[in-house]
């Protein structure tokens, strides 16, 4: 995200106490570096730098 691209992460095979603590460190970057991010399915988000529009039409709930 440094160098401006967006990221997808994909929990899917992911425990739930590992996929909490991977969140809190990538949102806590992204937050660092002024990006977003949402959530696409119930366990795969997109994390993206500043310079990215992050849109949904379709709001899933969070599981984290």
């Amino acid at each position: 995200m440094r160098d401006k691209i967006p990221v997808i992460v994909n929990f899917e095979e992911t425990s739930e106490e590992e996929m909490k603590r991977v969140m809190d460190f990538i949102s806590g970057t992204t937050y660092a570096i002024e990006g977003k991010f949402k959530q696409v399915s119930q366990k795969v988000f997109i994390f993206a730098p500043d310079n990215i529009t992050v849109e949904s039409t379709n709001e899933t709930k969070r599981t984290w």
